[in-house]
């Protein structure tokens, strides 16, 4: 039985960290005692020296900071469960201390461990985990390199039932195109394809500046702003028909949690083809595509035929109420695999 966690993790209004944090307090009654460590407002008082050692460099002050508040906490304490995600900047003899003050010990990322996020400290820190979990399938080979692939996990992003919701029928939005998210130059290349064909592109995100300035005054483009989090992205989401689910160049990753927000919203999904989002979704609930002109030509059809783009959002929010895509179903996932 469990009975007292401690849920460590930045916990940012709209992180998905909060969302899982929220998942679990859900899934068991107010007789288990969750309590949390949010590590993000320990980041948020250091100065902009510290952030970036901690961000590119997983070292420096706060991480300092951040494992003596761990100690602190857990001074003299016994938990049933300790859950972190983003172990990226614990010290691993924190994270030993941690093992010896809980029965079951989980890591939850849903970044890659291995990519822009790879760190000294949680690689040293892996063998003290019961449990860990990741969204990346292209990652699964580098942890099985530390740990039995009994404690490996791979579970899908997910959406949020509570947060991410229909606030307004099709009929009623926008038919035109949202995207929500950081520039990449290949995003950035693909949106520049549907301006210059004539496609109405609004467009909210970090990094995006030069894109802008490139395309100010053209009626076609409307920037929304750098930043949409919470409620203001799930309305944004609302106030459209069509939004685009871009994976990352970055990294090899086949899908992300706009493939499940979007819909949730109530937004038709234009996203790449891949096996593994052909095995959440069909051609009858989200639009494929496979490469810029073929986006295109769809987006232009389906604008055209709002009905048939209104019966695949349709179809595509029964699948996620069907299916086991939302934060609480991941995380109850998880409960069931602790032994």
């Amino acid at each position: 039985m469990i009975s007292r966690i401690l849920f460590i993790s930045p916990l940012f209004d709209g992180s998905t960290s909060l969302m899982r944090l929220n998942a679990l307090k859900s899934i068991f009654t107010s007789s288990c005692k969750i309590e949390a460590i949010d590590t993000q407002k320990i980041i948020d008082v250091h100065p902009r020296i510290s952030q970036f050692l901690a961000y590119k460099y997983k070292t420096g002050p706060i991480s300092f900071s951040i494992s003596n508040a761990i100690k602190k906490k857990i001074k003299n304490q016994n938990y049933d469960l300790v859950w972190v995600e983003k172990g990226v900047l614990i010290q691993p003899n924190v994270i030993r201390l941690l093992r010896g003050c809980t029965r079951k010990l989980i890591h939850f990322t849903p970044d890659p461990a291995f990519y822009f996020h790879k760190s000294s400290k949680f690689i040293k820190s892996i063998k003290y985990y019961d449990l860990l979990v990741t969204t990346k399938s292209f990652e699964m080979d580098s942890y099985l390199r530390y740990i039995d692939e009994r404690k490996l996990i791979l579970v899908s992003q997910a959406y949020s039932e509570k947060i991410h919701s229909i606030k307004k029928v099709f009929k009623e939005r926008t038919p035109n195109l949202v995207f929500i998210g950081h520039h990449e130059s290949n995003r950035s290349l693909s949106l520049q394809k549907l301006i210059d064909n004539n496609i109405e592109v609004n467009l909210s995100g970090r990094g995006w500046d030069d894109f802008v300035n490139h395309n100010l005054g053209n009626e076609l483009f409307c920037f929304i702003g750098e930043k949409l989090y919470g409620q203001d992205y799930v309305n944004t989401l609302n106030n459209y028909c069509f939004s685009v689910g871009f994976l990352s160049e970055w990294i090899p990753e086949k899908h992300t949690t706009r493939t499940f927000e979007i819909p949730a919203c109530g937004c038709l999904l234009f996203t790449p083809r891949n096996d593994e989002i052909e095995d959440f979704f069909t051609d009858e609930e989200v639009v494929f595509y496979d490469n810029n002109i073929d986006l295109i030509n769809k987006i232009r059809y389906y604008q055209s035929h709002l009905e048939e783009a209104e019966i695949k959002v349709n179809l595509c929010i029964q699948k996620l109420k069907s299916g086991d895509f939302t934060h609480r179903a991941i995380v109850q996932n998880i409960i069931d695999n602790i032994h």
